[in-house]
């Protein structure tokens, strides 16, 4: 980050950007790269992004940008010919020489369109041509970190929203994709009180060849369970520990490795217990919790069912 920030300083903004780029591929969510990037100077012509925004135009009208994700930006469109509002995830360009980057982005749509469930986000369609997007969609709603901002979460709140979640991953584990990002960011909740999962782009299908390279870390270090932090093989239970810490967020009010090493923490230190934190929580949720984020994840729960049974019970 800082050699980036002094590649920017000292205007030489194609190998900041590459270094941040870098940056991104581990972890989109890292302080204020995503803006930086933003801000550097295009290096694509003007007449290059007029033609793609004409091809976009193509297929979509009343198109308007809504947000930023680490690899590209979101739209708000509606379909000319199925005449439906959709959300379009348009690849940067920054990206579109990078092929890990690519991969992860093909991914997300193939995860994601292998699955049907209401809780976890449509794939409608994935253009790899200029520009490259991902057309699915669109929530009408607020994200889960947007929802608590800092502050726990009722345990009424939690108990409806964790359930949900784990009704659809559920679904996603039955069908041999483990997401590998789930974190507050990637849980959608709509305006009507439901939950949907997003960003499959880290997602595995343990029916298809893997795509990173062996011992690559990828996903977002604070929800990130300890083997993926040593670039072993994952599996469901990778999802049931960032669910464990996702859950111990929503109750607690932060994460339980919020600084520091957090990768080292994550491997070698117990997390506090959540209730010394909320003393609102209950002990039969903590022990949901703390079980979750079993260092080992033989410790853990083995599937999602059986953590959705115990929040049934209150």
């Amino acid at each position: 980050y800082q050699i980036g920030t002094a590649y920017e300083e000292k205007g030489i903004p194609d190998k900041a950007r590459n270094i941040y780029s870098q940056i991104l591929s581990y972890d989109i969510q890292y302080k204020d790269v995503s803006q930086r990037i933003d801000k550097l100077p295009s290096t694509p012509s003007e007449g290059k992004k007029d033609k793609e925004k004409a091809r976009l135009e193509d297929r979509y009208e009343d198109i308007k940008k809504i947000g930023m994700v680490g690899m590209g930006a979101i739209y708000k469109a509606k379909d000319k010919i199925l005449g439906r509002i959709v959300a379009l995830k348009v690849i940067k360009d920054d990206f579109r020489s990078d092929t890990e980057a690519i991969q992860r982005f093909i991914r997300e749509a193939q995860s994601a369109s292998a699955l049907h469930h209401p809780g976890i986000i449509t794939i409608f369609d994935i253009s790899v041509g200029e520009p490259m997007y991902i057309a699915m969609e669109f929530v009408d709603g607020v994200n889960l970190r947007d929802k608590l901002k800092k502050n726990a979460m009722p345990v009424k709140d939690f108990l409806k929203i964790a359930i949900d979640v784990c009704d659809a991953l559920e679904t996603a584990h039955s069908k041999g994709v483990v997401h590998r990002d789930i974190k507050p960011e990637n849980i959608m909740l709509t305006n009507d009180g439901k939950i949907k999962i997003a960003d499959f782009g880290l997602a595995s299908i343990s029916t298809a060849s893997r795509m990173t390279q062996a011992g690559q870390v990828m996903g977002t270090p604070l929800y990130m369970p300890p083997e993926q932090i040593k670039g072993k093989p994952t599996d469901n239970r990778s999802d049931i520990y960032a669910l464990g810490i996702t859950f111990y967020e929503m109750l607690a009010g932060r994460v339980p490795f919020p600084d520091g090493d957090v990768g080292y923490r994550h491997i070698h230190e117990a997390p506090e217990s959540p209730s010394l934190i909320n003393p609102a929580i209950p002990e039969s949720l903590e022990k949901i919790i703390l079980k979750c984020i079993e260092k080992t994840p033989e410790n853990r729960y083995q599937n999602i069912k059986d953590i959705k049974e115990e929040l049934k019970k209150g």
